[in-house]
């Protein structure tokens, strides 16, 4: 049996460990790495965003990235499940994490409309799609939901 700590990032280790799992991952924003090396660590480290992680063996498995919008309302930036570790609840449960730490604050996310799986997990945890749009690409949509 395999040990799994679910955790805020603690020390330079974890946010290395969160970077490189991000970006082995993919992820269909232009400039992409930019993005992860700078802005997002940057707010990582300024306490901007909010990182929980998922740890096995050493290794990240899965992540959830949000920051407040306002007291009662979340934006999630990140959310991902190493596809080794899919379907064994471990989104349900980053989910249930990200809920504790925001008091069950409104959620809003976006999410590729390629995304199937991701879209689906969503809708079965109660978020709802509001919109379609061209947020980060042209020739890319993606849907804007929202759980309250």
């Amino acid at each position: 049996m395999q040990t799994l700590t679910i955790t805020t990032i603690q020390d330079e280790k974890d946010l290395s460990l969160l970077l490189n799992f991000m970006k082995k991952q993919p992820q269909y924003y232009p400039n992409y790495k930019d993005w992860l090396f700078g802005k997002c660590k940057e707010r990582i480290e300024s306490g901007r965003y909010i990182p929980i992680i998922a740890i096995s063996k050493g290794k990240v498995i899965g992540d959830a990235i949000f920051q407040y919008l306002n007291k009662k309302n979340i934006e999630i930036k990140n959310f991902r499940i190493d596809p080794k570790y899919q379907n064994r609840d471990l989104g349900h449960f980053l989910l249930k994490q990200v809920e504790a730490e925001t008091k069950k604050a409104s959620m809003n996310l976006d999410v590729s409309i390629d995304n199937f799986q991701g879209i689906e997990f969503f809708i079965q945890n109660g978020f709802k799609i509001l919109k379609k749009e061209n947020l980060y690409l042209l020739t890319q949509f993606e849907y804007v939901m929202k759980r309250d």
